[in-house]
């Protein structure tokens, strides 16, 4: 009976890591576009090219339909983030 328990248990902690379907549309939807608005006001050819790689990316694990964690999409996020970090130094 405990290795049923322990197996529920367990299988929870795997189903908690992911994000649900719609969390993960919602998100990548929304990064989607903040991408697209980037790419309209950027001034530089790397820095859209920085952009395109990103949405390459998510649009690749859109397509992939693999299992998201918040982990995936922090650092989605983040890499976003850094890219416009990039085109303000390029810029100053």
């Amino acid at each position: 009976m405990s290795g049923l328990s322990e197996e529920f248990a367990r299988k929870n902690e795997i189903a908690d890591i992911y994000v649900e379907d719609y969390e993960k549309i919602y998100q990548l939807s929304k990064l989607t576009r903040d991408i697209n608005n980037s790419l309209d006001d950027s001034t530089t050819i790397a820095s859209k090219a920085k952009l395109r790689d990103i949405q390459k990316e998510i649009n690749d694990l859109q397509e992939s339909g693999k299992e998201v964690s918040q982990y995936d999409l922090d650092v989605l996020q983040k890499k976003y983030e850094m890219a416009l970090a990039y085109e303000q130094l390029q810029e100053a």
